[in-house]
């Protein structure tokens, strides 16, 4: 009489049925083969930063819109507060916050914005300026809280301010392409439009041009992502230059040097910098040429003629030089060398 073991070992079937090897169960797809389908965190996160950035400036209105400055304050109050709770419930206890002594100073200068009410000559200017150092101070902490939960998406935030800023440039220069529409009462040539201000579309243009040279100059990501640099560049210098900002020009001067002496990779960024003035130069000595674009209260109907509309539009110039940008950032297939 076999031994229950023996049972279990013998080989299942008749004296004479052969007994093969046991069949194999179909193998399910793994997890990062169904996550490759599925859009990357860093992905979503950039576009989610980008489009919040945009929506902001174009749907805050600068200073021209109180109504609309005062929404996007108490939207951003909100959700740096929400993001600041969220962030100590799941965060680790660190053993140093970083950013507190900066974030200090910050609600220190908003306080003393808010007393400044009590002597200002115009108090409900201070009452606004008060209102959106506190909203600014609130969207610090909310990144100092983001810096703790995910430490290592930073690219994502990179590329995230600087999707911000390219649709901010776009709708500026959208506002010379289509005046009726987007700009009817402007009575300036320089680009003021979202935010109201030259200077300040040019400081947001400048911002975005570290990104650029970052995002023209990594060994990583896809190469048609990469590629974008070169005409986001371009279209951030034109906006820059067509904002007659000088202190702008002088930040985004002062940005691309900084990248320049603590990147080591230099003549990526060369092509991307190099490549963005061409185009942008080219494009602004031709609107510098036009009355219509370099002379203020010029009446809607002059202002908005084909011809500037169609030269101004940044496509009509940017994709010249997209194919090239394509095959420099391309990786160059791997051909081994004959012995």
């Amino acid at each position: 009489m076999s031994s229950p073991a023996a049972r279990l070992e013998r080989p299942v079937g008749g004296p004479g049925e052969a007994v093969g090897p046991p069949a194999r169960r179909p193998r399910l797809p793994s997890a990062p083969a169904l996550a490759g389908s599925l859009p990357q965190p860093n992905a979503l996160l950039t576009a989610g930063i980008g489009l919040l950035l945009a929506a902001l400036a174009i749907g805050g209105g600068g200073s021209s819109s109180l109504r609309s400055a005062t929404i996007a304050h108490v939207a951003m109050v909100l959700a740096g507060g929400a993001l600041v709770a969220g962030a100590g419930l799941i965060a680790a206890r660190p053993r140093r916050l970083w950013g507190v002594w900066s974030m200090v100073g910050l609600v220190m200068l908003a306080a003393l914005t808010a007393a400044s009410i009590a002597w200002s000559i115009n108090p409900s200017d201070s009452w606004l300026e008060a209102n959106r150092t506190f909203a600014y101070a609130a969207v610090f902490a909310a990144a100092i809280a983001a810096a703790h939960v995910a430490p290592h998406r930073w690219q994502a935030l990179l590329g995230g301010v600087l999707l911000g800023c390219v649709l901010a440039s776009l709708y500026a220069l959208a506002t010379k392409v289509l005046p009726g529409l987007l700009a009817e009462n402007e009575i300036y040539a320089r680009l003021r439009q979202p935010f109201g201000y030259w200077n300040a579309v040019g400081l947001m243009a400048a911002l975005g041009l570290p990104g650029c040279l970052w995002l023209g100059s990594r060994r990583h990501g896809h190469a048609g992502i990469n590629a974008l640099a070169y005409p986001a560049a371009g279209l951030l210098l034109l906006t820059l230059l067509l904002s007659y900002s000088r202190g702008a020009l002088l930040a985004g001067a002062v940005g691309c040097a900084l990248w320049f002496a603590f990147v080591p990779r230099r003549l990526r960024g060369f092509a991307v910098l190099s490549t963005g003035l061409v185009v942008a130069f080219a494009a602004a000595l031709w609107a510098f040429g036009q009355a219509a674009l370099t002379e203020d209260e010029v009446e809607l109907a002059l202002r908005a003629p084909p011809a500037p509309s169609s030269a101004c539009w940044p496509p009509g110039w940017h994709s010249r030089c997209w194919w090239p940008a394509w095959r420099w950032a391309s990786p160059r297939p791997c051909v081994p060398r004959p012995r």
